[in-house]
C-alpha cells in the first residue's frame, strides 16, 4: 500500500519558501526514520528544517564541533569518518539520499564524534537541535522514532568495533607472545599509550583489545604487567584463528 500524500494546506508556511517547504516535507515523509510519523509532526519538522548545500570535498562538520542538529541527505553522498594517528581515514558510513546522520551528537555534550564530508555535490536538510528537542517533548511518536534511530546507530557502531577487533586482536596477541616470559608476570616495557603507538593503533582500540582478551580468559592484568592464562589459545589467535 502506498503512503498517503501529505496535505500541505493544513499548516501555514511560516515565512518559508513554498517550494522548499513542500520538498522538505516530501523528503522527510519518504525517509525510513520518519515515514510513519503523523502528518502534523512531518509538517513541523519541515517547517523547522534548513537547507544546506555542499561542494565535493567540503566539510559538513568536524569531529568535536557542537551539534547544530540532525542532517538528512536530500541529494548526493556524505561520508562519515575518523582520522587515525597515521592520518589515514577510517570511513564509518556512507550516507546517500534519505540517510540520517549526526543525530546521536544532539544528546551528548562532546559534539560530533566524527567528521563528515561531501563525497560529491550534496544537499541536506538540518533540523536544529533545540527545535528537535521541543518537538520530542510534545510528541511521543517522534520520541520513539529518535530512540529507534539511536538504537540503530549503536548497533551499527557495535558491528564496526567487532570488525575492527577481528583485525586488531591477532596483532596484540602476537606482541604479547613475543614479550619475555619467565612463567609468571609479564612486564610491559612501555606504557599502554606507547604500546598503542608502537602497534599503530589508538589507546582506545588497545583498551578494547585487552578487555576482550580478559573476557575470553586469555590474559589477566596483574601489576606491573599481565599474566598469559592460555598461551595456546593466544597463539592460535595471533595466527588469525579463534576458538
Amino acid at each position: 500500500m502506498s503512503k498517503p500524500s501529505i496535505n500541505l494546506k493544513t499548516e501555514p508556511l511560516a515565512d518559508k519558501n513554498d517550494l522548499f517547504y513542500v520538498q522538505a516535507a516530501k523528503i522527510l515523509s519518504h525517509s525510513t526514520f520518519f515515514q510513519d510519523l503523523p502528518q502534523e509532526i512531518i509538517l513541523k519538522l519541515a517547517r523547522a528544517s534548513m537547507p544546506k548545500n555542499y561542494e565535493r570535498g567540503q566539510i559538513v562538520f568536524n569531529q568535536g564541533d557542537k551539534a547544530e542538529g540532525f542532517h538528512l541527505v536530500s541529494a548526493g553522498l556524505i561520508k562519515i569518518f575518523l582520522l587515525e594517528n597515521s592520518g589515514k581515514e577510517r570511513i564509518l558510513r556512507l550516507c546517500g539520499p534519505l540517510s540520517l546522520f549526526g543525530e546521536a551528537a544532539i544528546f551528548t555534550p562532546g559534539g560530533y564524534p566524527a567528521w563528515a564530508e561531501a563525497v560529491k555535490k550534496s544537499s541536506t536538510l538540518i533540523v536544529p537541535s533545540l527545535e528537535l528537542k521541543k518537538l520530542i517533548g510534545s510528541s511521543p511518536d517522534l520520541a520513539l522514532t529518535v530512540i529507534g534511530a539511536l538504537a540503530s546507530r549503536v548497533n551499527h557502531f557495535k558491528d564496526i568495533i567487532e570488525s575492527s577487533l577481528k583485525n586488531l586482536l591477532p596483532k596484540v596477541a602476537d606482541y604479547l607472545l613475543k614479550l619475555p616470559n619467565d612463567g609468571s608476570i609479564i612486564k610491559l616495557a612501555v606504557t599502554k599509550t606507547q604500546l598503542a603507538l608502537t602497534l599503530g593503533i589508538t589507546p582506545e582500540s588497545l583498551s578494547r583489545a585487552f578487555k576482550r582478551l580478559k573476557h575470553d580468559d586469555l590474559i589477566e592484568e596483574a601489576k606491573p604487567g599481565l599474566i598469559i592464562k592460555n598461551r595456546a589459545a593466544l597463539s592460535r589467535l595471533a595466527q588469525g584463528e579463534r576458538d
